[in-house]
């Protein structure tokens, strides 16, 4: 017999970081604001579109977009699409993060409370 007491654990499963919306995470401003188109050839040079190689790809410049979407062309290692670099502070900036969730499945043995976010 278990002389241990243990306080009642209200275990849940993850759930992730960031909510699904109309807005793909990749083009979030906000939860509910899509960022702005970017400029032509990166509000560099006026005309229209070029895409030489020196000139700048138009791309969404979110942290998103950059570490999810746009690292995979650099054939990274497993895991670095995941790994975001910065945290949702409320009005200040937002990270969509795909991928990363907020740690809940405890055993009854821990069960907390976290505040830890990770992938699976």
């Amino acid at each position: 017999m278990d002389n241990n007491c243990y306080a009642p654990c209200n275990i849940k499963p993850n759930k992730p970081v960031t909510k699904d919306s109309a807005i793909p995470h990749h083009k979030r401003d906000t939860e509910t604001k899509c960022m702005p188109k970017p400029q032509v050839n990166g509000g560099l040079y006026g005309g229209p579109q070029v895409d030489h190689p020196w000139m700048p790809r138009s791309t969404v410049p979110t942290e998103t977009n950059y570490i999810h979407y746009q690292l995979r062309s650099a054939n990274p290692p497993p895991g670095a699409t995941e790994q975001y670099v910065g945290n949702i502070r409320e009005g200040n900036n937002y990270v969509s993060k795909v991928g990363v969730y907020k740690y809940l499945d405890t055993s009854k043995l821990n069960c907390g409370p976290f505040d830890i976010e990770g992938v699976l």
